[in-house]
């Protein structure tokens, strides 16, 4: 299923975004309970690092998306279910760093830098999308989100080489 397939069914079929919303935060406060219960905050690090990566890295194509669909009325999707992933990072978010430091999390040392190279990576793919350059709406959904994390973490090891560099 390409993005452009994955769009039109979500327009049509839109309780999966709610679905993805629920199971999220769902995921966020059972960890949160089990962190609670059982102790060991560097162990549930690895789960809420998954978390925080799925949730932003979804929750940012949707506010991308959002603003396309602003810009150029060219998808058909209602804004309030394409906002749905946004605001379950915020929410998702929320609830981890009140309990979790989001630093440890990210790996860059700095939750700020984390949103702005994903944000950064997410617009360029965007562009180059537009572009003709590389047509991510032809991959499959799973092929480009694994590119956008891929690429993420390539851009925090490349960067963590560069620290030690200057170091």
């Amino acid at each position: 299923m390409t993005l452009h397939e994955f769009l039109t069914l979500v327009d049509h079929h839109s309780f999966i975004i709610f679905y993805y919303g629920f199971s999220m935060l769902f995921s966020v406060l059972l960890g949160l309970l089990f962190l609670h219960k059982m102790g060991h905050p560097k162990v549930w690090n690895y789960f809420f690092s998954f978390l925080l990566y799925m949730m932003s890295v979804l929750g940012m194509f949707s506010l991308i998306m959002a603003f396309y669909q602003w810009i150029t009325s060219a998808l058909v999707t209602s804004a309030v279910v394409i906002l749905i992933p946004f605001v379950t990072m915020v929410i998702g978010l929320v609830l981890i760093y009140n309990r979790v430091d989001i630093t440890l999390l990210t790996g860059f040392g700095n939750g700020r830098i984390f949103f702005a190279v994903l944000f950064f990576i997410l617009i360029t793919g965007f562009w180059l999308d537009q572009a003709g350059w590389v047509s991510f709406s032809t991959w499959p959904v799973y092929l480009v989100l694994l590119f956008f994390i891929g690429m993420t973490l390539v851009v925090r090891k490349v960067s963590m080489i560069q620290w030690d560099k200057n170091k």
